[in-house]
């Protein structure tokens, strides 16, 4: 039996999404969590903030937060999914 543990992911997505593309995205994101057995304890939208250095040729991003509970064995599936969203630049994924 495994046991879900806490994470917190944060995404980047491109700075020019109008405020309903960027809900679909974190709403995407959220599926795949609840549908992999998890559930969301917090969401944050950070907002639009200057890159270190270029993504994509974007200077700067929007930037989510999600704190989740999950099966770790679920975390491939969101990083899958992670990179199949064309509207997300980068992600980091990290255990609590």
């Amino acid at each position: 039996m495994s046991t879900q543990h806490k994470y917190e992911g944060v995404f980047i997505t491109d700075p020019n999404l109008g405020e309903e593309e960027k809900e679909k995205t974190m709403a995407a994101v959220e599926e795949v969590i609840s549908k992999n057995g998890g559930a969301v304890e917090k969401r944050e939208k950070w907002g639009r903030r200057n890159l270190a250095y270029e993504v994509k040729e974007k200077k700067d991003a929007f930037y989510f937060s999600l704190n989740f509970k999950i099966e770790p064995k679920a975390i491939l599936e969101l990083k899958k999914a992670y990179g199949l969203n064309s509207s997300i630049l980068r992600h980091l994924i990290f255990r609590k």
